[in-house]
């Protein structure tokens, strides 16, 4: 029988990473994360065993021994559209040191307990510190690989570019190959639900605005109000902005946490226009199960949060499909 593999996931949001790892057979040794509400999704919906903790106060003797840890490190400090103070004096992305630490004191106290592969994810701003966090690695005792990957290659309809780097504890495990691409397309009109409720429907005044942005000034149509679902002709998918209007897309551009302020900012926001005759025309937001499935969340998802927490957790999460194929690929490695 093969020897059962286990993950510790720090930073576990809602659990993008726990459960990609757990649909490929990993079990859940811990999961961790400041967030109480994050918490309480993760625990309902990925495993039990998850605790709301600071990491800058938890010591090694506080984390349980497991194959993998995976760190999905906060990216507030390095996305461009938050504060970009960096991995250094940012207080949120600096964090991805309390976990070098916890690797040093491990390495010092404790060797036998080292993981035997570690993984940490973030946005494209962290490129140009991926040298800092390769030399972490290695003074830690890993080697690391990175790469860019798009969910959108991996069957979700969304452009969501993230660096992933994986640590091989050397001595232990020997070679590790990024999967390849499926590319399977997927549209997002295969993420749409079919009985939404009224309040995601944007008000009368921006439906206006975001249908005149979509088919030209010179046009006329009707704004519908309360038309039943099962008048629509069509289900036309695209984003929003202020700024650009409404553009006809089958992918998201990247979700953010955000999505509860609405769609009148100058942020691409994915939106829908329901057309139910030639001229007439409803406009409405993602559900929050909509958006989670924009990153790979199953529909059967239970909601024990907000609205508006459900698509911040759905936002900052890890696309379930891409965590899944990476953690196939690693349980590969360490099996070999």
């Amino acid at each position: 029988m093969a020897q059962e593999l286990r993950l510790n996931d720090f930073f576990c949001g809602c659990g993008g990473i726990g459960l990609g790892f757990k649909n490929a057979g990993f079990t859940i040794a811990k999961a961790w994360d400041v967030d109480p509400y994050a918490v309480k999704s993760y625990m309902a919906n990925v495993d039990s065993n998850v605790e709301q903790r600071d990491i800058s106060e938890m010591t090694y003797r506080d984390v349980p021994y497991a194959d993998v840890w995976s760190f999905g490190f906060p990216c507030q400090d390095l996305s461009s559209a938050g504060s970009c103070k960096g991995i250094y004096e940012g207080s949120r992305s600096r964090l991805f040191f309390e976990i070098m630490r916890l690797l040093n004191e491990l390495r010092q106290n404790d060797p036998t307990r080292l993981p035997k592969m570690i993984i940490a994810e973030n946005v494209k701003g962290v490129k140009k510190y991926l040298s800092v966090i390769e030399n972490e690695y290695q003074k830690n005792g890993y080697s690391m690989q990175y790469q860019l990957i798009d969910s959108a290659q991996w069957g979700v309809p969304q452009k969501r570019e993230r660096y992933y780097m994986v640590g091989l504890l050397e001595g232990v495990v020997s070679k590790f190959d990024f999967p390849i691409p499926s590319r399977k397309f997927c549209s997002m009109k295969a993420v749409l639900q079919f009985d939404v409720p009224e309040k995601y429907y944007v008000h009368y005044e921006k439906s206006v605005q975001i249908v005149a942005s979509y088919l030209g000034p010179e046009i006329e149509f009707e704004v519908a109000q309360n038309r039943p679902l099962s008048t629509v002709s069509e289900y036309i998918t695209g984003y929003y902005s202020q700024k650009d209007g409404f553009k006809q897309s089958d992918i998201s551009n990247t979700i953010d946490a955000t999505y509860s302020k609405g769609l009148g900012s100058n942020q691409y926001r994915p939106a829908i226009i329901e057309r139910y005759e030639v001229d007439v025309f409803r406009v409405r937001k993602l559900t929050p199960s909509e958006y989670g499935r924009l990153q790979g969340f199953p529909w059967d998802w239970i909601q024990v949060v907000s609205d508006s927490q459900a698509y911040k957790q759905f936002g900052n999460a890890v696309t379930v499909n891409v965590s899944n194929a990476i953690s196939n690929a690693m349980k590969n490695s360490i099996r070999r």
